[in-house]
């Protein structure tokens, strides 16, 4: 007994220290653990932080695009900004870094916590995209993109419409007659009531930009087009994606032609220049019915346009006119590859009006999001 306890002599100790050493390696390894816990927390937190910074700060600009805060005044508002300079502007670009103004140290409770948030967006080819980032990591930079739907079929009713007189050229979308009652408005409406000719020439508004350009021929009226041209600012507004007069690569406003004839007086549309087949001119035309609404053409050669209403069911009589689009005649059931920015749709009628209920048929300016937001990248 004696030799055992004298061989074991020391193990207690011994034990005791290798559990010390098991018991503070687990120690550590537990507080590593702890703190990169805390570690992924605290960046799972700003990462969240950041992507709802920048989702808030898209949000904003996506609500003063689409009408500015009832507390102030459109001169004075963001939703004016935005319209002078991302979709009117000459660059139509803009960048807004410190969205929040978090950078130079904000004491507003609600936002001085958020990181530095830069804005930054462009309008291209009748689409805004919009970016935002804050911080450095992929959570905080958000895209959305927005575009005007092309649906709605109600058309600014005549209540609005100026004569458009013989001139040379036949100069639409500058509105500045006497009679323009489209002044601050996005759009300019034009009716033809006698026998009109030239070239048609689609111009810049010096005051308000519009997004779409309406014609009403009326019955027993004729809308001769000789060619059609953009003015000297096309260019500077970039009108075109591509080269200037190259109509596949156009995105400035939208121009309409409604024919509304009826049987014993029918509204007439005449072209007398023929277009190459692969240049269409920039045109959606529709009418009352094809009793009451023609197209003619006296080149011999196909007339290639955005849109013609003259299908089996259309309002559009064209006749032998060779009118087509998208490279197909007699066609005009079937919705265009091109189709319209300005948020009215490719086929539609002049809103009516009624002896005390004028509807103007003039639709807000709204811009609808495609895809939601989205982190870059996915």
């Amino acid at each position: 007994m004696k030799r055992f306890f004298k061989e074991t002599k020391g193990a207690a100790l011994v034990t005791v220290l290798v559990l010390c050493i098991i018991f503070a390696i687990l120690g550590v390894a537990i507080g590593w653990v702890a703190l990169s816990m805390n570690k992924r927390s605290v960046n799972n937190y700003t990462l969240k932080q950041d992507y709802f910074t920048s989702r808030s700060a898209l949000e904003t600009v996506v609500n003063q695009l689409n009408g500015f805060d009832e507390n102030t005044t459109y001169d004075n508002s963001m939703t004016k900004w935005l319209d002078d300079t991302l979709i009117y502007g000459t660059g139509k670009a803009i960048t807004m870094p410190d969205f929040f103004g978090t950078a130079s140290g904000s004491t507003d409770d609600n936002i001085k916590t958020m990181g530095a948030c830069t804005v930054t967006g462009y309008y291209r080819n009748g689409k805004i995209d919009l970016h935002a980032v804050t911080g450095t990591g992929k959570e905080g930079k958000i895209t959305a993109s927005l575009c005007r739907e092309s649906s709605n079929t109600n058309w600014p009713s005549r209540y609005w419409a100026s004569n458009l007189t013989q001139s040379t050229p036949l100069s639409v979308g500058k509105n500045t007659s006497s009679d323009d009652k489209c002044s601050g408005q996005d759009v300019a409406v034009y009716q033809v009531s006698g026998n009109v000719s030239g070239t048609l020439e689609i111009s810049q508004n010096d005051t308000s930009e519009k997004k779409a350009i309406f014609i009403y021929v009326q019955n027993g009226a004729t809308l001769q087009i000789d060619g059609v041209k953009t003015d000297s600012t096309a260019a500077k507004k970039n009108w075109f994606a591509g080269n200037e007069g190259d109509w596949n690569n156009y995105y400035g406003p939208d121009v309409y032609i409604f024919l509304e004839g009826t049987k014993s007086s029918p509204a007439t549309l005449k072209f007398t220049k023929s277009n190459d087949t692969n240049n269409p001119y920039p045109l959606y035309i529709a009418g009352t019915s094809k009793d009451g609404s023609v197209v003619s053409n006296t080149t011999g050669n196909k007339i290639q346009v955005y849109y013609c209403d003259d299908g089996t069911d259309g309002t559009v009589n064209s006749g032998s006119a060779k009118i087509s689009y998208d490279g197909r005649s007699g066609k005009g059931d079937t919705a265009p590859k091109r189709l319209p920015i300005s948020g009215y749709a490719y086929k539609g009628t002049p809103a009516t009006v009624s002896e005390g209920n004028a509807d103007p048929g003039i639709m807000a300016n709204t811009w609808t999001m495609t895809g939601g937001y989205q982190n870059e990248g996915d």
